[in-house]
């Protein structure tokens, strides 16, 4: 790579809920290698927006292929990526996850939750447990569905008002809660509420 590019003009490190900048240093750079570190420590439970710049360049003056298509287009984006610390035992910021949906008979649907990243058991907003967040539906349509909690606060069952024709479909929406507000990870990277990436589907 070309050491004279690796610049902190070129990566960037923001807190993702408000693009405040976070402070960074160069901690060495190598023909192969760019090392950056926060000048304070990063928080607990926070989520930031990295950018690497498609400025970027080898020794022999090739742009870097931000896209991994093979070829260097004259708009190449930047580089984005997300990435959220884990928890510690004040910040609360790990959204709940899938661990389990089970059909329990023909009329009851058991989905528990769970933290997303750690597996840790999870307390859940049970306002949210709604006809919206919750939907079971089969190859007739949608099968009308009563919410009961339980004594587990990371569950809830879902009495089904008729038994599902064919295969039975449960979707959770991104929308759903823990007791924290932090928004359901459907896709299990540890960070929730993305409607195109959390919303989340799958046969009983």
């Amino acid at each position: 790579m070309d050491v004279s590019k690796m610049t902190l003009s070129n990566f960037t490190l923001v807190r993702t809920s408000d693009s405040s900048q976070v402070n960074m240093e160069i901690v060495s750079t190598t023909p192969t290698s760019f090392m950056i570190s926060p000048v304070q420590d990063l928080e607990y439970g926070t989520k930031y927006t990295a950018r690497l710049s498609a400025s970027l360049a080898d020794s022999a003056g090739n742009f870097l292929d931000t896209n991994g298509d093979g070829y260097i287009w004259p708009d190449e984006p930047d580089l984005l990526w997300d990435f959220q610390l884990e928890d510690d035992s004040t910040t609360h910021g790990n959204p709940p996850t899938l661990r389990d949906a089970v059909l329990e008979g023909t009329v009851t649907v058991r989905v528990t939750f769970e933290e997303s990243v750690t597996g840790d058991d999870v307390v859940m907003d049970a306002s949210t447990f709604t006809a919206e967040n919750i939907q079971v539906s089969d190859n007739i349509g949608a099968v009308p569905v009563v919410f009961e909690t339980s004594q587990d606060p990371g569950a809830v069952n879902l009495q089904l008002q008729r038994a599902p024709q064919g295969t039975a479909t449960l979707f959770l929406s991104c929308n759903l809660a823990d007791q924290y507000g932090n928004l359901f990870d459907g896709n299990g990277n540890g960070m929730g509420g993305s409607p195109e990436e959390d919303n989340w589907s799958g046969d009983l």
